[in-house]
């Protein structure tokens, strides 16, 4: 049998191979019964990170996540993922520190379309401690898709009565035009379908 704190002290061996220079990550895939399925780290597809200005820039578009590369890894030996469980975690100085929020989209999706059911992550609870959180894949790819606004999260009440308002205080319109803030704000005040926010938008930038 192989549990989650089992899979913590692969996902920090496999942190320690990374030859990133910026931030150094590990993934373990395992499942319960069948124990370690496979084990990454983040790393550029090809050759090295030097640890330049440059490199840390292009980082984003060079390195292949440890996410990836551990579904990667199973899927070049045969192993199937499907109803395995996934733990990430960051490391610095060999020790796992807690890291933020669910928040790369890239990786929630390929987790999510890989078939695996859970996704583990190390966060600090309100007394500091650090503590293992399980997330379902969907419940994953879902928090991270309302953290980085992505559509069908792209578009908030809040934040659009926000805006809108900014618009009524401080947007110099023409006075044949003054009307448009606030009839978007009525228009959205309605509440309901996209197409009315976008509507209440449109007017209030004067589109």
């Amino acid at each position: 049998m192989m549990d989650e704190h089992d899979a913590l002290k692969k996902a920090i061996e496999a942190a320690g191979w990374s030859g990133c220079q910026k931030s150094q990550r590990g993934v373990a895939i395992w499942r319960r019964s069948g124990g370690l399925i496979s084990q990454d780290t983040n790393r550029p597809a090809a050759g090295r990170c030097d640890g330049s200005d440059a490199c840390r820039r292009s980082c984003g578009k060079l390195c292949i996540h440890a996410e990836a590369n551990a579904i990667l890894s199973a899927q070049q030996w045969g192993k199937p993922m499907r109803g395995g469980e996934m733990i990430h975690v960051k490391v610095v100085d060999g020790q796992a520190v807690p890291s933020g929020p669910p928040s790369c989209w890239q990786c929630s999706r390929t987790i999510l379309r890989s078939g695996l059911e859970a996704m583990w992550l190390l966060h600090a609870n309100e007394g500091g401690d650090p503590v293992l959180v399980r997330y379902t894949a969907t419940e994953f790819h879902d928090l991270t898709l309302r953290y980085c606004r992505i559509h069908p999260y792209d578009v908030q009440p809040g934040d659009m009565v926000k805006t809108l308002r900014s618009v009524v205080q401080t947007k110099p319109l023409h006075k044949t035009r003054r009307w448009r803030p606030y009839v978007a704000l009525f228009l959205l005040g309605l509440g309901g379908s996209f197409g009315l926010t976008w509507l209440a938008m449109r007017l209030a930038l004067g589109l």
